[in-house]
């Protein structure tokens, strides 16, 4: 499987030049609701949506969990502490055991053919605390072997905003960190999907937080459905490395 790598604090600017970028803009909403949630921006559906106030993963707003492994809660704990609201989701994974640090959300509806989709949230990975933490974000059915989209991030012990963009059945997909976007990055298995897996992707000790995206928080990059529907090499730029910043590799 060939390997992309994407460090998020680069800077890696898009701009928008072209008449057709604009159209594509200006037929997507930029402000969908704000939690860990999926969202159809050509059909303006909400496919998946907790922001984890409810204190357990029982009732999220849209969709289902359909895996809540070993070692996985919703806390209200002050370290890290919530990046929105009282409750977030804490991963824990020391081992292989089955399912052990495994999340997995079952969308509310499968999306079609074409439709541009974003998988929005807030991260934290500890680095200094939890050396062997790894993030592991994942679109797809079945099993993460037929991932539309798959990010890894190490960790950087900050909340950051993590956005997936893909148009069903492309050959790549996008992401944006605290609004840097990039694109084309590799799909393993193009097509449609029908759920998302988040887990720590390394099998020695480490946690992984997962909340929603704060209200107080800037809408969508003006890139995201761009990079989602091919259009993200419209004014792409060179990149320029930052310190400690979260490695993303796709």
């Amino acid at each position: 499987m060939a390997h992309d790598k994407l460090v998020s604090g680069d800077a890696t600017k898009f701009v928008r030049k072209s008449a057709l970028a604009a159209a594509v803009l200006a037929a997507v909403s930029c402000s969908p609701a704000w939690a860990v949630g999926v969202f159809d921006f050509t059909t303006n559906q909400t496919l998946f949506f907790d922001n984890f106030e409810s204190g357990n993963f029982a009732s999220p707003a849209v969709g289902s969990w359909s895996l809540v492994g070993l070692d996985v809660n919703v806390t209200n704990a002050s370290s890290p502490a919530a990046a929105q609201g009282t409750f977030y989701a804490s991963l824990f994974r020391n081992s292989d055991a089955f399912s052990q640090g495994n999340l997995r959300g079952a969308l509310s509806s499968t999306p079609n053919s074409g439709d541009v989709i974003g998988f929005r949230m807030m991260v934290y990975i500890p680095s200094a605390s939890d050396a062997d933490s790894r993030g592991q974000f994942i679109l797809d059915t079945t099993d993460f072997t037929n991932a539309v989209a798959w990010a890894r991030p190490d960790g950087t012990d900050t909340w950051q905003e993590w956005d997936l963009s893909y148009s069903i059945g492309a050959l790549t997909f996008g992401v944006c960190v605290d609004g840097t976007c990039a694109s084309g990055f590799s799909s393993i298995a193009p097509g449609t999907f029908n759920q998302l897996d988040l887990f720590n992707g390394n099998r020695n000790e480490g946690s992984l937080f997962l909340d929603a995206v704060p209200s107080s928080a800037t809408p969508l990059p003006a890139a995201f459905p761009l990079l989602a529907s091919g259009l993200g090499a419209l004014g792409l730029l060179g990149w320029r490395r930052k310190k400690k910043a979260a490695a993303l590799t796709v």
